[in-house]
């Protein structure tokens, strides 16, 4: 998956590639933060809190929903440098965030 997504940082034009080695390390480390995360939440699952959405949550919700759109857009336009800019690198974004806020 980490050569997947330097692959699709590296350009999805007929230009020539920028395919990097900094890009694809750069990935494998992204991808196994983000195993170690869920990994850790997946084990306090439990104790997480449940009800009612609060303002953050329905917040989190429009922009995922925001992002996913933006990716489905660019799936059909073979725009694949975005799709791994909006489906990887945004919702990272949008994670951060919503956990910063929400805590």
């Amino acid at each position: 998956d980490a050569t997947r997504l330097a692959l699709a940082e590296s350009g999805d034009t007929i230009d020539d590639a920028n395919f990097t080695h900094e890009s694809a390390n750069s990935a494998i480390l992204k991808l196994f933060t983000l195993y170690k995360w869920i990994e850790e939440n997946l084990e306090t699952l439990d104790s997480q809190r449940t009800g009612e959405f609060n303002f953050f949550d329905r917040l989190f919700n429009n922009e995922l929903n925001y992002v996913i759109e933006k990716t489905r857009n660019a799936y059909e336009n073979m725009l694949f440098r975005d799709v791994a800019k909006f489906c990887f690198f945004d919702l990272h974004a949008v994670r951060e965030e919503y956990n910063r806020l929400a805590t």
